[in-house]
């Protein structure tokens, strides 16, 4: 799975609610997006670029 190696996040800090703005690079900017994506509700097998390809396949219980 592919990640930025550089990001910038923006986000309200609930103690003051005021705007803030985050860099971040390497091992830190992946980390973060990888938590992003749990607070979005979305995990590791929902990235796969190809289902096909993919190492796992996710079970549809529909």
């Amino acid at each position: 799975m592919e990640r930025a190696t550089e990001i910038t996040v923006r986000f309200l800090d609930s103690r003051s609610g005021e705007e803030r703005e985050l860099e971040a690079s390497g091992f830190e900017a992946v980390a973060i997006q990888h938590e992003l994506d749990h607070l979005d509700g979305m995990l590791f097998l929902d990235r796969i670029v190809s289902i096909s390809t993919g190492l796992f396949r996710r079970k549809n219980y529909s």
